[in-house]
């Protein structure tokens, strides 16, 4: 699994992770491998966790930096 986005409740005191949105590139190389073009097997293994629609921040976890 590989994080493409973290999401964060940053209210004062609770500055905390919330959710994540992730790729599955297991998933990913086996709807490769079954023939779907590289485009859709992303799409497809792509998902989400947590409180996705609580998020005040979504942020990039390479860059620590907030993504719009």
């Amino acid at each position: 699994m590989y994080l493409l986005r973290m999401l964060r409740n940053c209210l004062i005191q609770d500055n905390q992770i919330i959710g994540y949105k992730f790729v599955s590139l297991g998933k990913m190389t086996d709807f490769i491998k079954k023939g779907d073009d590289p485009t859709t097997a992303y799409e497809k293994a792509c998902g989400q966790y947590g409180r996705v629609a609580d998020a005040v921040k979504i942020i990039d976890p390479r860059t620590d930096e907030e993504v719009k």
